[in-house]
């Protein structure tokens, strides 16, 4: 059970490190300077001026330079698989992506500051714990030396006041394998994490394990916009040519 228990941990947690590694996505790690030249994104200070190709990332939050005029797709952040037109002095997001043309932006927060490290700050540490999870803790706290102390008990006393010594010994091995709450511990945060990364790489973010745990008491799910349920991009699903004398075929 404990070797089923540890591979199914380390399953769960190899999952995580993919899931985290393709949230990491939607914060680039390389800024390119009005000048050509390519710095690491962490370093660039607020107010530096950079470029950004059509068809890139927009390194880190800021406004678009005077006479700058683009495309934005904002689907990563907000949903909406519409490009939004931006233009001279206007806001633009970490991770979005230019869909325009070439445009000159100034930064105005740092790297570890943008709305994308946000997000995926806030999905790493999930510091929302859900109550499932603070009363498995707290349970664990309580039940975890009580049953240490029982097995301590059990395996000591008897030597002492009777001929059941080695019975009782391994009565009390027994009694930490099978009383043991490591799986309840462990499993437990590990299935909130699981359900938090899961989400992330599906573009739905999540404040915390106390918020996933309520989604399982919700009734109806209203929903506003293109870009939700639907991609927001028409698409020829069907084509029939017909066969008629009266209708002429393109060639």
């Amino acid at each position: 059970l404990f070797s089923l228990s540890s591979w199914l941990e380390a399953r769960a947690t190899h999952r995580i490190r993919l899931a985290m590694d393709a949230l990491a996505t939607l914060n680039p790690d390389r800024a390119t300077l009005v000048s050509g030249q390519v710095v690491s994104a962490e370093s660039v200070q607020v107010g530096t001026a950079l470029a950004v190709q059509e068809g890139e990332q927009f390194p880190l939050d800021g406004t678009l330079v005077e006479g700058a005029s683009t495309m934005a797709d904002e689907s990563v952040l907000t949903g909406e698989s519409k490009p939004v037109r931006k233009t001279a002095g206007q806001q633009v997001w970490a991770g979005t992506v230019n869909v325009g043309s070439y445009v000159e932006m100034v930064a105005t927060a740092k790297h570890e500051d943008s709305s994308a490290s946000k997000i995926i700050h806030l999905i790493q540490s999930y510091s929302d714990r859900a109550p499932t999870e603070q009363l498995v803790e707290r349970a664990a706290a309580i039940y975890t030396p009580l049953v240490f102390i029982a097995a301590i008990g059990l395996a000591t006393i008897p030597w002492a006041v009777g001929d059941r010594g080695p019975e009782l010994t391994r009565a009390a091995l027994v009694l930490l394998v099978v009383a043991c709450p490591c799986a309840l511990v462990i499993s437990t945060p590990i299935s909130y994490v699981c359900g938090l990364a899961n989400a992330a790489k599906n573009g739905i973010m999540i404040k915390g394990g106390r918020h996933l745990e309520s989604l399982g008491q919700v009734k109806h799910v209203c929903l506003d916009k293109t870009g939700t349920l639907t991609h927001g991009r028409f698409a020829a699903q069907h084509l029939e040519v017909l066969d008629d004398p009266g209708v002429s075929q393109p060639r």
